[in-house]
């Protein structure tokens, strides 16, 4: 129950826990998603108090099992050497998981070499069960991005600029609705120049000066971390833990 959890500092999506699913125990990285129903919103920082969907790549697990997250007692963010970068990724026969909860952590692992990993667990930031193992959740997180009109033209037309910096772009977006604080909506006709000012036209007449908006939305995967869940240091959960 969310009664025994102390932790009171903002937790953030994509940052390494270590989670007690069931008999197993696991480092992952999920991201939290809040939503009645698909498409979930995807939440970067968020409140301790809020209930939430948890969503990671993991291991093998039963519903409903329960769920634990601990903070890392310790992690190195120094390189080490191996193949690759630090922070690498990866992917095998696991499945996505979601579970209520919710938590924090930080680390990395470089590709074919484990980090050093005190196998002694921080402190309880999260409760929940396993909620579903569905990989093909949808969660979205969605971004505005807004221009100014400096001219307007006849029949409900107006060129904008700051929307974006280049001709390819304008060109990418031509089908996105454009929508501005006075209810008007609108498209994009054609680029002008090679410095992103567009041509546009709306359902009305814009104001001079008046901002246009357009929302762009992207689907959001769980960051994926082969070696980190097949890492045998973690050692299976005793009662020490919570003496």
């Amino acid at each position: 129950s969310d009664e025994t959890v102390s932790y009171s500092k903002p937790l953030f999506s994509k940052e390494e826990l270590i989670l007690q699913v069931g008999i197993r125990r696991f480092r992952s990285t999920p991201i939290y998603s809040k939503g009645k129903r698909e498409p979930y919103r995807f939440l970067r920082p968020f409140n301790v108090n809020e209930r939430l969907l948890a969503s990671f790549y993991g291991r093998v697990a039963y519903l409903p099992s329960p769920v634990l997250a601990f903070l890392p007692s310790s992690r190195t963010d120094a390189p080490i050497e191996g193949r690759g970068e630090k922070g690498a990724t990866g992917d095998g026969d696991n499945d996505k998981s979601s579970s209520t909860g919710k938590g924090n952590g930080g680390g990395n692992a470089a590709a074919g070499c484990l980090p050093p990993f005190d196998s002694t667990l921080g402190p309880l930031v999260a409760t929940g069960w396993v909620d579903a193992a569905d990989p093909f959740r949808v969660i979205l997180r969605h971004r505005i991005l807004n221009g100014k009109i400096f001219k307007v033209h006849k029949f409900n037309s107006a060129t904008m600029r700051d929307l974006v910096y280049c001709k390819e772009d304008g060109e990418f977006l031509k089908d996105v609705k454009l929508w501005t604080h006075s209810g008007l909506e609108g498209r994009i006709q054609r680029c002008i120049g090679t410095h992103g000012n567009l041509k546009c036209s709306f359902t009305g007449k814009p104001t001079l000066g008046e901002a246009a908006f357009m929302t762009l939305y992207k689907r959001q995967f769980p960051p994926l971390n082969l070696i980190a869940l097949l890492d045998d240091c973690v050692p299976p959960i005793s009662t020490k833990d919570f003496a």
